[in-house]
């Protein structure tokens, strides 16, 4: 996969998004089929996001939304579930 094929499905321009989140969503997707990976601009206030192949990017769009809705306690339930 070459980054031409890659697209964002999590990022902030601001750079608020620190890597804990980053890697929490890319740790969301992975769990869920989808390869990602973090992507860290050279200028630090661009921040970091997080690229799906294109072909995932509705699949990953789609997982991030569910897991925001569900929540903090969506997260544990689903945890408990992986046990």
């Amino acid at each position: 996969m070459s980054k031409l094929d890659l697209e964002s499905v999590f990022s902030s321009a601001d750079g608020s998004i620190g890597e804990s989140e980053a890697i929490e969503v890319k740790t969301l997707l992975e769990a869920n089929g989808i390869h990602a990976i973090v992507n860290e601009s050279p200028i630090s206030s661009l921040g970091k996001d997080v690229r799906v192949a294109r072909k995932d990017l509705e699949e990953a769009r789609r997982v991030i939304a569910a897991a925001r809705e569900a929540g903090p306690k969506g997260a544990a339930e689903a945890e408990k579930e992986t046990e």
